[in-house]
């Protein structure tokens, strides 16, 4: 079960990644487009125990996403807590805490 669970989620960031290639690459896909592609990207790095790549991964979402609304906006507020339950996964509680804090 465990296997079936990390081959889909193996899948999924194939198609993501091509997602994400395609956006980039297309001159009339928005720039919020690609963020939340790129924030997808991270949860299922995040999902594969892939914490380093899935905190790199939501750290672009993150800058990107902030350029285009700001700090006050949901989208900033999601990459913010998705980036605190990594931090908490890898144990590092306070930095955890220190993101869903920013996320509120």
């Amino acid at each position: 079960e465990v296997h079936k669970e990390q081959c889909q989620f193996q899948q999924q960031l194939k198609r993501v990644q091509e997602a994400l290639e395609v956006r980039r690459k297309d001159p009339k896909s928005s720039d919020n487009a690609v963020a939340g592609t790129l924030m997808t990207m991270g949860l299922v790095y995040e999902r594969l125990g892939r914490f380093d790549i899935a905190l790199q991964t939501h750290e672009e979402a993150l800058e990107m996403q902030k350029k285009i609304h700001g700090h006050d906006h949901v989208d900033v507020a999601k990459t913010y807590n998705n980036m605190g339950l990594v931090y908490e996964k890898l144990g590092e509680y306070k930095k955890a805490l220190e993101y869903y804090q920013k996320s509120l």
